[in-house]
């Protein structure tokens, strides 16, 4: 699928081959249309007395960022947890640990997006109102002083993109948990970016 990557590298492991092409197979058939056949009603009756994800995603609030449908996903598959900018902190690091130590998952993702209000938030110059200035706090650290450009689409992209890599440092750092789940090769652990534009995600 044209501009979906998944690049190995030192930090993440990515032993878990099947379930990362369970999703980008799943976001390929999304835009290119061809979501599978979906029974909810089957599978609200399946998962009514518990739940067995295989995916836990941690991705921003925003409504064009819908993780079970650009993964052609149903019920009980994906563990999801969506928050302003994709940010780590204790809440969503909680709901993390437990879909890892309780549900079991294999496979964590935190995903940013492109046209993100929370990453032009953290990038304006402006005065940031509201509880929105502590979303912005959070990302800053990302960038390592560097000086990415507001309304300038490949750098909003770039700073998104250290953003998402910052968060899941953070989760490490944080979260003995998931660390050694992470360090004994229990976990798989992703970055990606959901174009807005073209539907595709871009793992790296």
């Amino acid at each position: 699928m044209k501009g979906t990557c998944l690049n190995n590298s030192e930090i993440y492991n990515t032993s878990n081959k099947e379930l990362v092409s369970r999703l980008i197979t799943g976001n390929k058939r999304f835009v290119e249309g061809k979501p599978k056949e979906k029974d909810y009603v089957g599978d609200l009756k399946k998962w009514s007395s518990g739940q067995k994800p295989y995916a836990a995603i941690l991705s921003c609030s925003d409504s064009r960022v819908p993780l079970e449908i650009i993964f052609d996903e149903t019920i009980g598959n994906l563990f999801v947890v969506r928050v302003a900018g994709s940010i780590i902190d204790n809440i969503t690091l909680g709901s993390i640990e437990f879909a890892v130590s309780q549900l079991g998952v294999e496979l964590f993702v935190i995903l940013g997006h492109t046209d993100c209000g929370a990453i032009k938030a953290s990038l304006s110059s402006e005065k940031v109102d509201g509880y929105l200035n502590d979303v912005a706090k959070c990302i800053l650290p990302a960038y390592h002083n560097k000086c990415y450009h507001l309304n300038d689409k490949k750098e909003e992209y770039l700073a998104a993109k250290d953003n998402v890599k910052y968060q899941i440092s953070s989760c490490l750092e944080k979260s003995e948990i998931i660390k050694k789940s992470f360090d004994e090769k229990k976990l798989t652990i992703l970055s990606g970016i959901y174009n807005v534009d073209t539907g595709i995600v871009d793992f790296f």
